[in-house]
């Protein structure tokens, strides 16, 4: 495979370490100093990863939490005003890693 193609999808019950388990395999797969992006389907989702990722790493590593949610922070009293665009979705990975590859860890 390519580098930078490598695509999963981790299907397992509550509470059995799904977290866990992409935090190992972003640590394996992400040369030092390259980005991950994890995509998310809540914005729920993204607050645990980044918990998790930032109390349980064993290597230093730069990872992106991205949400899937279109509705993650709309709020209709609030449309068409500026920040309502905040939460950008993106699911090409490209203009997300343009955008990123300066980020901090």
């Amino acid at each position: 495979m390519p580098i930078g193609q490598a695509r999963g999808k981790i299907i397992l019950p509550c509470g059995t370490g799904k977290t866990r388990i992409s935090l190992r395999i972003v640590e394996e797969l992400t040369a030092p100093g390259e980005l991950s992006v994890v995509l998310c389907p809540s914005i729920a989702l993204v607050a645990q990863i980044r918990r998790e990722y930032l109390v349980n790493r064993d290597v230093p590593i730069r990872a992106l939490a991205v949400c899937s949610d279109q509705t993650a922070g709309y709020d209709p009293k609030k449309e068409g005003e500026l920040y309502t665009i905040l939460p950008i979705l993106s699911f090409e990975v490209t203009p997300i890693l343009a955008a990123f590859r300066g980020c901090a860890n």
